[in-house]
């Protein structure tokens, strides 16, 4: 079972690579698959096996920024990235939902309400600030230290296909939590996931999390694929997903 799910997370990044946009090379070679963008200098890689390590260092030598994910199998190139220390890592769990038809949609705890928030100049005007929301994730997230709440925004801003994003907001229009989400064609990711630290433990990482999964859903998706957290790996277990197994994700900016 386990070997399936697995199976299903790559074949899953690999459509993803492919919708990501005109500008990048798709990468789809045992062992390494994934995208660049024109020039080589941003990543999106998923390495399963050590086949291709050299060709990973030749595209870690021209590459400025990115995230590359490395699965156990993959022990030279884990060992290679640990030594490159312009990238930093951690661990997550890759997990998969194959049918998000149980998704539903959910009420914010407390006073809380949902808001979209602002990606671009043409964004309506009563969208939530992005980088008010974009600080509270810098703020949540031990794993974006060194990070700017504008740099993060930036990546938003330049993703392809654009990205859902969402905001938990209190009575007074205060970002106390977020969630995001993106689309390629059946398949979804579900990423941003932050709640400030003051809301914890009340049912609000999870509502986003629902959230985010449910507005994928309404944008056509049937299934979807996460590199969840320790925090979040009983969340998403909890909303039906299974575990692939076991990832290091290499970032860098």
């Amino acid at each position: 079972m386990a070997d399936t799910v697995l199976a299903a997370y790559i074949d899953a990044f690999v459509r993803r690579a492919r919708a990501t946009g005109s500008d990048d090379t798709v990468i789809d070679d045992p062992g390494l698959v994934g995208a660049r963008r024109a020039g080589g200098e941003r990543l999106s890689l998923l390495v399963t096996d050590d086949r291709e390590l050299e060709r990973l260092r030749a595209l870690l030598g021209t590459a400025q920024r990115g995230v590359i994910r490395v699965l156990p199998a993959a022990e030279r190139v884990e060992k290679l990235l640990d030594e490159e220390r312009r990238w930093s890592t951690k661990q997550v769990t890759a997990m998969v939902c194959d049918d998000l038809a149980t998704i539903q949609s959910v009420t914010l705890p407390g006073d809380l309400a949902l808001a979209e928030i602002a990606n671009g100049p043409d964004s309506p005007s009563d969208r939530v600030d992005l980088i008010a929301a974009t600080t509270l994730a810098v703020d949540a997230d031990p794993a974006a230290a060194g990070v700017s709440a504008a740099e993060m925004a930036a990546d938003f801003r330049e993703m392809r296909p654009e990205p859902g994003l969402l905001a938990a907001v209190d009575v007074l229009g205060a970002v106390r939590a977020t969630g995001g989400f993106r689309v390629f064609g059946p398949d979804a990711s579900v990423f941003f996931i932050n709640t400030q630290r003051g809301w914890r433990r009340r049912g609000v990482g999870r509502a986003m999390t629902e959230t985010a999964l449910h507005r994928a859903r309404l944008a056509g998706a049937v299934r979807a694929c996460v590199d969840a957290s320790e925090a979040g790996v009983s969340i998403y277990r909890s909303l039906g997903f299974q575990t692939a197994g076991p990832v290091a994700q290499f970032f860098t900016r």
